[in-house]
């Protein structure tokens, strides 16, 4: 698409809420909300205010009624909760997350999956994980109500903003749904161990790793 912008001469609009592929591909941005125009500038402009404006940062989402695919997989609802269960888009580094996923299927499945993708506010991919990680293989969908609970590890992401990409698929075959991005949620920097000696460590994750004296 990069060259057809630049050695065609034509212009491209691009709609995504990949935030590394519109600063890769785009020098102009504008950013929509309900039809509406809330900015106009430079790609890294429009970027900053979207990450700033507190647009994409929620801790639930809910299918409207009556929309999305009707046939195979679907998503209902998707929530964020703490330990207490309360839904919410903002955790300190040291707080439980848990992801709750609602989904419809209208009849059983042998061989898709439920997958997330958590993405960081540039956009970069920071790990996915699929309902048959453990398993190592496909586990039947039955038709109706599909209910999962994620956990994520406690204190394994940096402070920052975080987005959920979640799917639902047969590989390679047929993709049913997509939340793309319409999620997402803060990590403070509270609680967070590496404070106790600042060492300016880098990454997107911060697993505490035992070292074994030998």
């Amino acid at each position: 698409m990069k060259d057809v912008s630049t050695k065609e001469g034509r212009t491209v609009l691009f709609v995504s809420h990949n935030l590394t592929a519109v600063k890769a591909l785009c020098k102009t941005g504008l950013l929509l909300q309900k039809g509406q125009l809330l900015r106009r500038g430079s790609s890294q402009e429009v970027l900053d205010n979207y990450l700033s404006s507190g647009a994409v940062e929620s801790g639930r989402w809910a299918r409207h009624a009556g929309s999305g695919p009707g046939d195979g997989i679907r998503f209902e609802a998707v929530d964020l909760v703490d330990i207490s269960g309360n839904v919410k888009g903002e955790f300190d580094f040291d707080e439980p997350i848990q992801i709750r996923i609602a989904a419809l299927a209208s009849r059983q499945f042998e061989d898709a999956h439920l997958a997330i993708r958590v993405t960081d506010q540039e956009g970069y991919a920071v790990f996915s994980t699929c309902n048959y990680d453990e398993a190592k293989q496909f586990i039947p969908l039955r038709e109706g109500p599909i209910k999962y609970s994620i956990q994520l590890p406690v204190a394994f992401l940096s402070p920052g903003r975080y987005s959920l990409q979640i799917g639902a698929q047969t590989p390679r075959i047929r993709q049913y749904d997509l939340i793309d991005n319409e999620i997402s949620f803060v990590i403070h920097d509270i609680g967070r161990y590496v404070d106790s000696i600042p060492d300016d460590r880098l990454g997107a994750v911060n697993p505490l790793i035992h070292w074994q004296p030998q």
